[in-house]
């Protein structure tokens, strides 16, 4: 990250990473999806949480796969990344918080249109960007992550279709 931080996008970008979390994102995500009918707003649900428990358990994974340093702990980077996570230690490849954005904007594309996909793809980017800023990720962690993300996300919400299609309603419509 080796820029030049300043107070307030330190805590601008401290507060866009709580998208990346798995419990935020997923409460994001719920106003998006279709209320009619009502069982394809809790397979619109059900296809969200799948995903990103899916998804996460292949973040984990890989974090224990991939013996990556974080950019803050890498000795050939010393004294040029300003760490503003805390000190983690854990893995940094891939980025579970791109994993979880994307996966919910993937969701919310599939399930609430270009528009409102759109918003969510952006959101997901500044979720994303934020775990560099932050000295938490370099940018392939969290290109890895963006896309196991959209991939988990695509899987399971295509599942759900195939699996729970909606119902015909009783009126013949």
């Amino acid at each position: 990250n080796g820029l030049t931080n300043t107070l307030m996008l330190d805590w601008i970008m401290a507060l866009v990473t709580w998208g990346g979390n798995g419990a935020v994102a997923f409460l994001l995500t719920i106003p998006f999806f279709p209320l009619h009918p009502r069982r394809a707003f809790f397979r619109a649900a059900a296809a969200c949480a799948v995903a990103l428990a899916i998804g996460g358990l292949c973040v984990h994974g890989l974090k224990h796969a991939v013996p990556r340093a974080r950019p803050a702990a890498d000795p050939a980077l010393a004294g040029r990344i300003n760490d503003l996570t805390g000190g983690l230690r854990s893995g940094s490849f891939p980025s579970g918080h791109a994993q979880t954005a994307f996966g919910a904007a993937t969701v919310v594309a599939l399930e609430a249109g270009a528009i409102w996909g759109g918003v969510a793809f952006c959101l997901a980017a500044c979720v994303a960007f934020s775990r560099v800023y932050l000295g938490a990720h370099f940018p392939a962690d969290v290109a890895a992550g963006a896309l196991l993300g959209l991939v988990t996300a695509l899987l399971c919400v295509y599942s759900a279709r195939r699996f729970f299609p909606p119902r015909e309603s009783s009126d013949g419509h």
